[in-house]
């Protein structure tokens, strides 16, 4: 209801709080379908499989 949420929506506030059930901060930044072998901004290729396992690895 407020014009200066609509006037900018925050993509990274909605994908924010997909992450944060998940449990990777590195993760919110990216899309949840991102593809296999998904470069993030860590500069590490995310794996299908090990995709919630990469970002703790790092950190």
């Amino acid at each position: 209801t407020n014009p200066k949420a609509s006037a900018k929506p925050r993509s990274k506030s909605t994908k924010r709080g997909g992450g944060a059930a998940k449990g990777s901060s590195q993760e919110s930044h990216e899309p949840s379908s991102a593809p296999p072998g998904f470069r993030t901004r860590g500069g590490r290729v995310t794996k299908p499989t090990k995709k919630l396992n990469t970002p703790k690895v790092s950190q």
